[in-house]
């Protein structure tokens, strides 16, 4: 088992729609420790436009074009793993996405 760390990280550069996923999605680029790594390309069919909003108010920022040189918190495991989590770089505000799309899954399912 890897533990997971918290790491500072900024966003170098963002992508919002298609691209070669065939749904609109997102990525953001993250610099840190003199790495590069994306975040994203979630399907947003399934997450939905809440999910940028969520990503905006974390970083702090009202509009998608603000996010690039803005610094925030990944959380990861080892040197070849994913990001779990972003989050603020001051406040204790995190987005997780298992646990969002956890949440999201258990909503459609009692609305069947």
């Amino acid at each position: 088992m890897t533990d997971k760390k918290i790491i500072n990280a900024k966003i170098e550069h963002t992508m919002l729609g298609t691209a070669d996923y065939g749904y609109m999605s997102f990525v953001l680029t993250l610099k840190f420790n003199g790495c590069h790594q994306g975040f994203g390309t979630y399907d947003l069919r399934f997450f939905g436009v809440g999910l940028i909003e969520k990503i905006l108010s974390i970083v702090g920022v009202s509009t998608w074009e603000e996010l690039e040189g803005k610094c925030i918190r990944i959380e990861k495991g080892g040197l070849n793993s994913t990001i779990t989590r972003i989050g603020n770089l001051l406040d204790d505000k995190w987005l997780d996405m298992e646990q969002l799309a956890e949440i999201i899954k258990n909503k459609k399912e009692t609305q069947r």
